[in-house]
């Protein structure tokens, strides 16, 4: 669902300005930067261990982020498609439908002593019928075919959010006192 991929994309982008913020922080960059011997201390503690590790959270956060933005972009995209394609390949069997039962229609082949010509007139018929058959089969077997295609590409660029997804889920910090290695600084 497209409204719930949007409000997931603003929680994530939600936490991606936060870490943004803390990168700036934690670098002494940005328009709150620290000055003097306290900065020099933090700075000091943080550069090794946390700004990297801050660092490599937002940048996987915001590969995340824009992943999974363009991928909820595109699912309305890939809805509105396959409802399309619903649409041509429901007219597409019942064409093949159509198509079929006229070649059923044309019944056997006129037997016994028989005009040629009119021979030629069934003989044509079958042929112009089964040649309606083997088109609409075509047509519709070319919509299953693009089906196909979109789903492999939905699931293509579904695989690649949720790729960027785990990146930053194996990135964000989860051990036991980080928070407070932070607030003890």
């Amino acid at each position: 669902e497209v409204a719930r991929g949007r409000e997931m994309t603003r929680r994530l982008r939600s936490a991606t300005q936060a870490l943004a913020e803390m990168d700036r922080v934690v670098r002494g960059t940005g328009s709150d930067a620290w000055e003097g011997k306290a900065a020099h201390a933090f700075y000091g503690l943080v550069e090794s261990d946390l700004r990297p590790r801050v660092s490599e959270a937002y940048q996987s956060f915001d590969a995340a982020t824009r992943a999974l933005e363009r991928w909820v972009e595109g699912l309305g995209g890939y809805q509105a498609r396959a409802r399309a394609l619903e649409v041509e390949a429901e007219q597409a069997r019942a064409d093949l439908t159509a198509a079929q039962a006229a070649y059923d229609g044309i019944g056997d082949p006129p037997t016994g002593d028989i005009d040629p010509a009119d021979r030629r007139e069934y003989d044509d018929k079958k042929t112009r019928h089964e040649g309606a058959v083997e088109r609409h089969q075509g047509a519709l077997d070319s919509i299953v075919r693009r089906a196909r295609a979109l789903a492999d590409e939905a699931t293509a660029s579904a695989t690649t959010a949720a790729g960027a997804l785990e990146t930053a889920a194996k990135v964000a910090p989860d051990e036991p006192g980080l928070w407070d290695k932070i607030s003890d600084v």
